[in-house]
């Protein structure tokens, strides 16, 4: 009553001006109210009365100290299944790459994503637009042709045949992985160049 005296507000009751018709779920500290309200209902006042319900009940609950402070058991069975927009998502299967890491105790590091490109001689991304990897690529516009080579030959044709390639082989180990991961077995192989 001092604050109100003071100017302040007043401290309402710890006990609600309505009857209790709430469902409790006190595992998640959650009340539903089913009953549907009058047009004139307080909103303000319905709801401070719920919570207060709700407080209620959890002081209700037996307790136990810790090194913060007291502190309520709440109970471990569920009132509501609370809907899910997605379903809870599986377990990802893992790959061999993953298998062989966990064998052997390796971490995976974080590697940076710029690194220093000796042609340009500035920091580029490892990989993706502009990245160090095009500029190497760029740099070699000529192509010496060896002793064993044919002249005829264009060898960045073959160096993009052999692109191709690399690409099929990691797309090949990628449909390997999910084959072995949905418990099944695949023995294919992309053939060499010639």
């Amino acid at each position: 009553m001092a604050d109100a005296a003071d100017g302040g507000v007043a401290a309402k009751p710890a006990t609600a001006s309505r009857e209790d018709n709430l469902t409790y779920d006190l595992k998640n500290m959650a009340a539903y109210d089913m009953s549907p309200m009058s047009v004139g209902t307080d909103l303000a006042a319905y709801s401070r009365d719920s919570v207060q319900l709700l407080i209620n009940k959890l002081f209700g609950l037996p307790r136990k100290t810790l090194d913060e402070g007291t502190a309520v058991v709440l109970p471990t069975e569920e009132v509501f299944r609370l809907p899910r927009t997605k379903p809870v998502p599986k377990e990802k299967p893992k790959t061999r790459w993953e298998k062989f890491m966990e064998e052997r105790n390796m971490k995976k590091r974080k590697r940076s994503r710029l690194v220093w490109d000796e042609i340009e001689e500035d920091w580029k991304p490892r990989w993706g637009y502009k990245s160090a990897k095009k500029s190497q690529e760029n740099a070699k516009w000529f192509h010496e042709v060896g002793q064993h080579e044919n002249p005829s030959e264009n060898p960045f044709d073959k160096a993009s045949a052999e692109k191709r390639l690399l690409k099929a082989r990691q797309k090949m180990r990628e449909v390997r992985n999910k084959v072995e991961a949905a418990g099944g077995k695949l023995r294919a192989s992309v053939p060499d160049l010639p």
